[in-house]
């Protein structure tokens, strides 16, 4: 760790501190080793991690020590900002605390999603928002996409990615545009200052965007290549007597709120066209195949799919150029 408290309670940096005195941990209270040397980046030790709470939290790699490190100096000339920062109400240590209000978390190794969604949801139970800084050489990009995993997806904070360079120090936002099927996503890269990361993004607002004729042929070959008893894709295409060049063109598109769903990009889209066209459309059922993804703050299901027959309703009614209703009473 970065940050001990010294012989008065004061906290003191790793790397101002002097061999020869006593440092104590700000969590547990025991005493900690200085470590320091001209190779070794400066670093407080336990002498029995186990007894203490951040062992069952996290450990540090020399690399997120830094980054600590870096972020710390370069954020305190124009915020108020803590490192290493225990809360106790939550059991939580931030790596970094901003104005109070949030909690600046790096998180180089992959860890379960359900892991992030936990601690996210601790620091909002506390009225603290968080920012996830990711390996920037970790998140996998493919031309025109990136295809984040889901763990990348979890650290998500309103559909952005934050990632940051290990060598070069900068931050970068992914902005999560267009879903188009197989975890691959449409995005805009952004470099920010360290200095506005407390700053609010606004939400982009996006429309839908029409998903070409290989992104529609590479859906339907990754359904097939599942080779499940049950693939809803494959099951409404045949029994609909649909391919790829007779799909009406309002399904050949990808809406804003697919990006909180796992489910292929046709497959929901098809289970309302399917339906509709028989009679037979029922919410429940609708509501029971969506797959929400692993996001903190993702709106229930409920809200979800209601959220998703609008962006359908849209979508019939700018092509057919007539008004689609659906009742979700049923």
């Amino acid at each position: 760790m970065k940050m001990a408290v010294d012989e008065n309670g004061g906290q003191v940096l790793a790397d101002n501190a002097k061999k020869g005195r006593h440092y104590f941990c700000p969590v547990c209270d025991s005493r900690v080793t200085l470590k320091k040397g001209p190779v070794k980046t400066a670093h407080f030790s336990h002498h029995h991690i186990m007894d203490c709470m951040r062992y069952l939290y996290k450990r540090e790699s020399v690399a997120h020590l830094e980054l600590k490190h870096d972020l710390y100096l370069a954020l305190t000339p124009d915020h108020h900002a803590a490192m290493e920062y225990y809360l106790p109400e939550i059991e939580q240590i931030a790596d970094l605390l901003i104005n109070e209000s949030l909690a600046l978390e790096i998180q180089l190794s992959t860890i379960a999603p359900q892991l992030i969604l936990d601690r996210t949801g601790g620091y909002a139970s506390i009225g603290i928002d968080v920012i996830w800084l990711l390996d920037h050489a970790s998140l996998k990009a493919e031309g025109e996409y990136i295809i984040p995993t889901h763990f990348q997806l979890a650290c998500q904070k309103a559909c952005k990615i934050y990632t940051i360079d290990f060598k070069t120090k900068d931050v970068y936002i992914h902005h999560l545009r267009h879903h188009a099927g197989g975890g691959r996503f449409y995005f805009k890269k952004e470099r920010v200052d360290v200095k506005s990361l407390p700053d609010h993004v606004p939400p982009e607002h996006l429309g839908a965007r029409q998903l070409s004729t290989v992104e529609l042929k590479r859906i339907i070959s990754r359904e097939r290549s599942r080779r499940t008893v049950q693939n809803l894709t494959l099951t409404f295409l045949y029994q609909m007597r649909l391919t790829v060049e007779t799909l009406p063109e309002y399904l050949k598109y990808t809406t804003p709120a697919e990006r909180l769903i796992a489910n292929p990009p046709l497959e929901w889209k098809l289970f309302i066209y399917y339906h509709l066209e028989r009679g037979t459309f029922n919410m429940t059922l609708f509501m029971e195949m969506l797959k929400p993804r692993l996001i903190h703050g993702i709106s229930g299901k409920n809200v979800l799919a209601r959220r998703l027959i609008q962006e359908y309703v849209m979508l019939y009614n700018s092509h057919k150029r007539s008004e689609l209703e659906i009742s979700h009473d049923n």
